[in-house]
């Protein structure tokens, strides 16, 4: 059996907040569709009722992934940071 290091990576620590962004971003459209029904179901409604269907789509898409992207790369930064911080705390 292989042993799991503790040693952090930007590589990992991208990969956690990825994980973590998405949590996020999931978690938030749940509470906009529980709280603010009426404007989820407006929105949906303009986004489906629009003139270029693929290109509405394509832009609300687009739009997630790159906060996505974003959000996980400052996440994974400052995680990363943190983690460094903490383990060079430890050592001394």
């Amino acid at each position: 059996m292989e042993k799991l290091s503790n040693k952090i990576t930007f590589k990992k620590s991208l990969k956690d907040s990825s994980l973590a962004a998405a949590t996020l971003l999931v978690l938030r459209m749940i509470h906009k569709l529980l709280f603010n029904y009426a404007e989820t179901k407006n929105y949906f409604h303009q986004l489906f009722s629009a003139d270029n269907l693929v290109l509405a789509l394509f832009v609300s898409i687009s739009t997630v992934i790159f906060i996505w992207i974003i959000m996980s790369f400052i996440f994974g930064i400052v995680y990363y940071t943190y983690r460094k911080i903490k383990e060079k705390v430890l050592k001394e």
